[in-house]
This record gives structure tokens, sequence and C-alpha cells, in this order.
């Protein structure tokens, strides 16, 4: 934007896209890197700035940065082209590549891996012909972090232990391990290229 000018107004900020619009109609693809405002109690995240930031663009993604597992989770708040999901990627500085990740994996805490952890610890250690249910988990949990237990025993539903349920007796979860090498479990990362200008 020239100097003076508010990104903050309509008046000011249409014009530069404007300029982007020309530049993607001639078969350009534009990528243009906001922020947003700190959140405010329970508020979502959102830009800051004019609302034609978002609204004259094609697609827009809040960008979150999970510190823990390194990760960077793309959110869509605006879809106009395209069938956008919630994606998620780890960097590498040495050649500057983005590498599509696991979803569930990328945004999960560190206090959400300690519970997963735990779980996994205790099903380990019982013996494999005792019934483990969710109840006993939660149990063995209750001196764990205050967090949401549950969505993480939820979270790792099918990809690190699984419920069976037991007919005979009115459907009761027990849940087993998912052996390291169970199909259910791979999940083959993509690539996507990005190309980093440093000046």
């Amino acid at each position: 934007m020239q100097s003076g000018k508010d990104r903050d107004k309509n008046k000011d900020v249409s014009p530069l896209l404007k300029m982007f619009k020309k530049l993607r109609n001639q078969g350009a693809t534009i990528i243009f890197l906001h922020y947003t405002n700190k959140p405010q109690g329970t508020f979502a995240i959102q830009y800051a700035g004019s609302s034609a930031w978002a609204e004259d663009t094609t697609n827009a993604f809040i960008l979150n940065r999970n510190d823990h597992k390194k990760t960077f989770v793309f959110e869509p708040i605006k879809s106009r082209v395209g069938n956008l999901k919630k994606t998620a990627y780890t960097y590498n500085g040495n050649d500057h590549r983005l590498i599509n990740i696991d979803l569930e994996n990328a945004v999960e805490t560190a206090e959400e891996e300690e519970i997963r952890n735990i779980v996994i610890k205790f099903i380990s250690s019982q013996n494999p012909k005792q019934q483990i249910t969710y109840s006993d988990i939660m149990n063995h949990l209750r001196s764990a972090k205050q967090i949401n237990k549950d969505k993480a025993i939820q979270a790792g539903k099918g990809k690190y232990w699984q419920a069976t349920k037991i007919k005979e007796q009115n459907n009761k979860d027990v849940y087993t391990l998912i052996a390291a090498d169970s199909p259910v479990k791979s999940d083959k990362s993509k690539e996507v290229v990005c190309i980093l200008k440093k000046n």
C-alpha cells in the first residue's frame, strides 16, 4: 500500500485489491499474508483491518501454529473455488517445502499427547485377558492434567486403540491397542511445494 494509506479503510485497501484482481485475471496466483486481532475471550479469531481483505479474496484461511508439534494448520474461513478443508503441514527449512501431514496429529497439544501416552501405557500394562473399559481408562486418568480426557480418548480411537462392543455384556466397549503395523494407522504424508523468496 502507498505511504499514508490505512489498512483499516476500504477506500485505501480496495485499489490494491483491484490490482491483485487484474493480475489474477492474467493467470497469476496471488497469495498474501495478513494478521489477525488477538482473540477476545470466547470470540473466534478474525482478520484485522478493512473488511475488503476478506470480501475481495477468492479463498481465505486462518493460519495457526502449534508450537508443540511445530506444525502449521490452515483453516478455511472463505471458499469460492475448490473443495477446501482444514489441513496441516510441517515446514522443511532446508529445501523450503511444506509437507502435508495428518491433521489430528498436527493439532495435538502437549497435554493431549501426554494423555495418549498414559492410555497406551495403561492398556499395554494390563493382563491381555482383562477387559479394559472406558471407565477403567477414565479412572486411571484421574490424576492426569485437567483437560478434556474424553476428547483425548475419542481422538485416539481407530488410531492408537480400538473399542470393541461386547454384545453379551450390553454392548460394553472393551479397549485394545492397535498394532503398530496395522493398516488403520498408516497415513502417507503428501508433499506440497512452497516457493519462498528470501529478502
